[in-house]
């Protein structure tokens, strides 16, 4: 499990739970929010683009942020 930020297309961020198991990997926690307040539907496709990566404050921790892209359908 890992705390990622996603930039939306107007620059805001959002702090997202990234969760891996196994073959599964997704977005938890904060994901709702983030559709929500972008008016994202079913059919809309997002982009994700590493926008920075670095080292964060413990060991073994990174920062993420991704710019989020959004195609409407």
């Amino acid at each position: 499990m890992a705390v990622v930020l996603l930039r939306d297309p107007k620059s805001r961020l959002w702090p997202v739970i990234y969760n891996e198991k196994s073959q599964i990997k997704a977005l938890t926690s904060g994901w709702e929010v983030f559709v929500k307040e972008n008016s994202i539907r079913p059919g809309d496709e997002c982009a994700f683009e590493v926008e920075n990566e670095r080292e964060g404050t413990s060991k073994n921790e990174r920062e993420v942020i991704f710019k989020v892209g959004i195609v409407r359908k």
